[in-house]
């Protein structure tokens, strides 16, 4: 690799990080304003106009507003969730997962919805802070059903019966069917379905550790649209087939069978977490999906069919919801790296380690996933460091190029082209194992994003391979980029940082000293990028630079490379086009030293002397 190239791997790496500081930033000032923001309406304690998304302006009642109801609740259970059901919206009020701890606790399950008010399913009118306020009967209750029903004021009679699904697969623990008849009771008038929505719940982290930039609300409307929390959001949308809210770890969806054109509701507000997810403040997200725009006229109804997803973002789970659903996962340019990667750490877990070594059995996971990765790259490792040897034998023909042609940088990589190619050396073939190595890095960094089959999942050391692995903080002073004003001491990133230098080290030195110096600032770039983050990663890095060390220890002991000329035959295409460029060059640098040569303006013959003309 060239200088430039090395240079714009470097700048790529500085912008990256760049960009996760300063959207920190820039989420933190939203997150503050948010906070004063709520703090300031709970004193107010009046309804005031606010901006829909669109520029206009929407009367939004207050959940405390709402006529208090005598409140019952009944419960359906899969293996591995508790839907708790609320006769006060007749929706699931929460749904709690049975092999989801909490962080740091070994009792309190992690439970959805647990901040809001509003249940999953309610209806709500005209905003997503405006809930109907009716009181609904329980008509009917089965081990896998039940049935609410009431009636509004203005005549709208609702019937909703929720149902546990039961096809056989894995996806259908955690997925409800909700089936919501309206009917039109009034004598006169009609009623517009438009002005109503169904409230998917709300959305907040479950630990303080989690990033806010996950927590937010999303639609499919062809391809999924995700909006982090922040501000009030009303807007018209066409052919939305399911939406829903979402933290870093779960997700509540509500899907149809077809698509509608309908609105999306949505408001942000903070709250307080338990002592066991940190204590502090932090945005929670609320949804309300529109009802189809239609017009029932008196006595008539009409039935809408949901399903409800209410469980952990597993991608193989989610994708057993089909059409589309799969998509909530957001892995972004890099899906098909990070599915593979996430279905090749799965069978590894399942297959292997989970039936020998439940508690260390996705770290296993992960060491046995890095070195099939380095294994697969052995090849082109192994190539790559043998043309880093040759290159380092070059080395010296290389700076009698440099001293024979000091002002004169063209010349000098003309002539070291010629070089490699005398010697059958490719220049990036050094680099090759790097440039493999970053998208497969960048996949696991985006499939770590959502990866809750971490969470709580200890490994030597670390408590918890979906956070960072921190021992200890010490607390500073000052602030301090990505790292805030604790210093916390978290040893596999520093591993990580050591297990490269040594790696660096050993390896054959290449290239001029700008470029080692360049290669020197990559532990720190990678340092920056996972020190904050979850310890999976730095395991997995850290892990693949042991096994590179022990590579290139083998390398080593392999019989030493020896440069060998090509031997001569017939030119190549780009050989033939490298030597009249050189041929350009030299007929260039004769015309400008005042020489002859080919194509050099040729003398012009003197006239002959005409003799005297003579008359006749």
């Amino acid at each position: 690799m060239d200088r430039k190239g090395l240079i714009g791997l470097l700048v790529c790496g500085l912008l990256f990080a760049a960009h996760l500081y300063y959207s920190g930033i820039e989420a933190k000032k939203k997150q503050d304003e948010l906070i004063k923001q709520r703090k300031a309406e709970e004193t107010a304690q009046a309804e005031a106009p606010v901006s829909d998304g669109e520029g206009n302006p929407a009367e939004l009642a207050e959940l405390d507003q709402a006529q208090p109801v005598e409140e019952q609740t009944v419960t359906l259970e899969t293996d591995k969730v508790i839907f708790t059901f609320t006769s006060a919206g007749g929706g699931v009020k929460t749904a709690e997962f049975k092999e989801q701890l909490a962080v740091g606790s070994e009792k309190e399950h992690v439970k959805l919805n647990r901040y809001e008010t509003s249940a999953v399913g309610e209806l709500v009118s005209g905003s997503v802070d405006a809930p109907l306020g009716v009181n609904y009967e329980i008509a009917d209750q089965t081990e896998d059903k039940v049935v609410f029903g009431a009636r509004t004021a203005d005549g709208l009679a609702i019937v909703k019966t929720w149902t546990l699904s039961k096809e056989g697969r894995e996806v259908d623990d955690y997925l409800l069917k909700l089936e919501v008849t309206l009917q039109n009771t009034q004598q006169e008038g009609t009623i517009d379905l438009g002005t109503y929505g169904i409230h998917a719940g709300a959305a907040a982290p479950i630990h303080s550790g989690e990033a806010n930039r996950f927590t937010g609300f999303y639609y499919y409307t062809g391809g999924l649209k995700f909006k982090s929390g922040g501000k009030t959001y009303f807007k018209e949308h066409e052919d939305i087939t399911y939406a829903g809210v979402s933290n870093q770890f779960f997700a509540t969806m509500l899907g149809m069978d077809e698509p509608v054109n309908s609105a999306i509701r949505s408001r942000s507000r903070t709250v307080t977490m338990e002592e066991t997810g940190g204590g502090e403040e932090k945005p929670s997200v609320r949804m309300a999906w529109g009802l189809p725009r239609e017009a029932l006229r008196p006595n008539e109804h009409k039935t809408l069919k949901y399903d409800v997803f209410m469980g952990p973002k597993d991608n193989k789970v989610v994708r057993q919801l089909g059409k589309g659903r799969g998509d909530l996962m957001a892995y972004g340019f890099f899906s098909p790296i990070s599915r593979f990667l996430n279905w090749l750490l799965n069978l590894y877990h399942d297959s292997i380690f989970a039936k020998f070594a439940d508690k260390w059995a996705w770290g296993l996971a992960i060491i046995l996933l890095t070195l099939t990765i380095r294994g697969l790259m052995w090849p082109l490792h192994n190539a790559s460091a043998k043309t880093m040897k040759r290159m380092s034998k070059l080395q010296p023909l290389m700076q009698e190029i440099k001293e024979k042609h000091p002002d004169d940088p063209q010349k000098q990589q003309m002539e070291m082209a010629k070089l490699y190619k005398q010697y059958e050396i490719n220049p990036v073939g050094g680099c090759l194992p790097m440039f493999a190595q970053i998208p497969i890095f960048f996949g696991f960094f985006s499939m770590l994003q959502h990866a809750v089959e971490f969470r709580g999942q200890s490994f030597l050391w670390v408590p918890d391979l979906s956070l960072p692995d921190t021992i200890f903080d010490i607390p500073l002073p000052f602030s301090i980029p990505f790292l805030g004003d604790h210093l916390p001491i978290n040893l596999l990133p520093i591993l990580m940082v050591v297990t490269m230098f040594i790696q660096m080290q050993i390896s054959p030195k290449a290239g001029d000293p700008m470029q080692r110096r360049i290669f020197m600032l990559m532990p720190f770039m990678f340092f920056f990028f996972c020190y904050n983050y979850a310890s999976a990663l730095a395991l997995y890095w850290t892990t693949q630079n042991i096994f590179s060390i022990g590579q290139t220890w083998l390398m080593q002991r392999q019989p030493e490379v020896e440069l060998q000329k090509k031997k001569p035959g017939k030119k190549s295409f780009f050989e033939k086009m490298q030597e009249k460029a050189e041929e350009a060059q030299r007929i260039q640098e004769q015309r400008r030293k005042g020489g002859g040569g080919p194509s050099s303006p040729q003398t012009k013959k003197p006239k002959k002397p005409r003799g005297p003309r003579t008359g006749g």
